[in-house]
């Protein structure tokens, strides 16, 4: 993960159980990437999606879209192969990430000093489910922030302007300090790796496969067990790779490439693997096998998330 530039709270126009919505997350801009995460999520490399700086053609505010609405200021953010959604609420907000998206796309020496630049900074209650983001600013006003509650926005000084006593701290502010979601055994010594390639498989069968560095698709045998997801050239040979189940966040059909039939995607912290099925009954037994595994490890959040999507991949 790059360098991050700028980081806050949006809503992005995204699919869910009840359809294309907007749904709120945590996003953070880099030099390399624009990524989404659950507005819960404390650990940085756990993200639902991402947009490669390299690759963005366009990004500008838009209020002639037909998912504009008043109350809003919405932008989009384009690349060869999507356009993404995002909203605020208000104009300035808007303005200013759009600034900054526009400012990552240019190598360092001619990025543009943005003015009252800020920074963001997670914030999370000890005492309740809200998570609000901290703003400080360069100049003399008092950080604010910003909580969305009820769906409505409320703007209030931050706790941390409050003057407080010199030795006392707030037991209500913790930054970045939620817990690993992920609980299932970790990958030790190499004996270890050779136990888990040999653990009873769950499910084995070909499917079609894109390539990380050329974005072809080859035809692979993958067989998954409850430790980790091989692919090879035929079934027999020797493996091509491998994805830890202990790196894999999400598994869930996917609308990438609309001209791939049954396509599906396995999201890990490092990239994300998209799959293609011969069939709809044979994608969702791909995705059930994964999700069986993959959530009784994570966190609440992220099992709500499968339990989702499994209802979208079986509709």
């Amino acid at each position: 993960m790059g360098e991050t530039l700028y980081s806050g709270e949006l809503q992005k126009w995204s699919n869910t159980v009840r359809g294309m919505t907007w749904r709120k997350f945590f996003i953070r801009l880099t030099n390399k990437e624009i990524r989404w995460h659950l507005a819960d999520e404390s650990d940085e490399n756990v993200f639902l999606g991402e947009i490669e700086v390299s690759r963005i053609v366009n990004v500008k505010i838009d209020t002639k879209s037909p998912l504009s609405e008043p109350d809003f200021c919405m932008f989009i953010v384009q690349d060869p192969q999507a356009t993404h959604e995002f909203r605020t609420a208000s104009v300035e907000e808007a303005e200013v990430w759009v600034q900054h998206i526009k400012n990552s796309t240019l190598p360092k020496t001619r990025r543009k000093k943005l003015p009252d630049s800020t920074i963001r900074e997670r914030v999370h209650s000890t005492t309740s489910n809200k998570s609000s983001v901290s703003v400080k600013s360069s100049t003399d006003k008092p950080a604010m922030v910003t909580e969305i509650l009820g769906g409505t926005h409320i703007v209030r000084p931050s706790d941390s302007e409050v003057k407080q006593p010199e030795k006392a701290t707030s037991p209500l502010l913790i930054v970045n300090s939620l817990p690993e979601p992920f609980s299932r055994p970790s990958v030790g010594s190499d004996s270890d790796l050779s136990e888990q390639l040999n653990s009873p498989i769950i499910r084995e069968g070909y499917l079609i496969k894109q390539g990380q560095k050329i974005k072809n698709w080859r035809r692979r045998w993958f067989t998954l067990s409850n430790y980790v997801m091989t692919y090879r050239e035929e079934e027999g040979t020797a493996p091509k790779g491998t994805i830890l189940m202990t790196d894999v966040i999400l598994a869930r059909r996917s609308s990438r490439y609309p001209d791939k039939k049954f396509l599906f995607e396995v999201i890990t912290k490092k990239r994300t693997y998209y799959m293609m099925a011969s069939s709809q009954d044979e994608m969702v037994s791909w995705t059930e096998a994964l999700s069986n595994i993959l959530v009784p490890s994570l966190s609440p959040s992220l099992q709500q998330l499968h339990s989702d999507n499994s209802s979208i991949s079986s509709s």
